[in-house]
C-alpha cells in the first residue's frame, strides 16, 4: 500500500508540473500575442518593460518552467495586466 500511494504522489506531482508547464507556454504565447499586435520587436519590449532581453525570449519561447513573478508583472504592466497568486479549484488539487 505504501508503494501505491508513493506512485501516486509522485503521478500527482507530474501532472501539476505538466500543468505549470503548459501554463506557462500559453503566458508566453499570450505576451507574443500582445507584443506583436503593439508592433513591438523583442528588444523594444524588453527596454520598455526594463527587463532583460533574455526573460523577454526565454518566456515567448517557453523554455523555463519558472519565472520571478515580479520581472514577468513588468512586462504584464506595459499591457495592463498581471500575474497574481489564485485559489485552486478541487479538480486542480488532484
Amino acid at each position: 500500500m505504501k508503494i501505491l500511494k508513493e506512485q501516486s504522489l509522485r503521478f500527482n506531482l507530474f501532472i501539476k508540473i505538466e500543468r505549470i508547464r503548459i501554463g506557462m507556454n500559453h503566458l508566453g504565447e499570450h505576451i507574443r500575442q500582445k507584443r506583436k499586435r503593439l508592433k513591438l520587436t523583442q528588444v523594444q519590449l524588453a527596454q520598455r518593460a526594463g527587463v532583460g532581453l533574455r526573460l523577454v525570449r526565454e518566456v515567448e519561447q517557453g523554455v523555463k518552467e519558472t519565472f520571478r513573478m515580479d520581472a514577468v508583472n513588468k512586462i504584464l504592466f506595459l499591457f495592463g495586466e498581471s500575474l497574481q497568486p489564485a485559489p485552486l479549484t478541487f479538480e486542480e488539487e488532484l
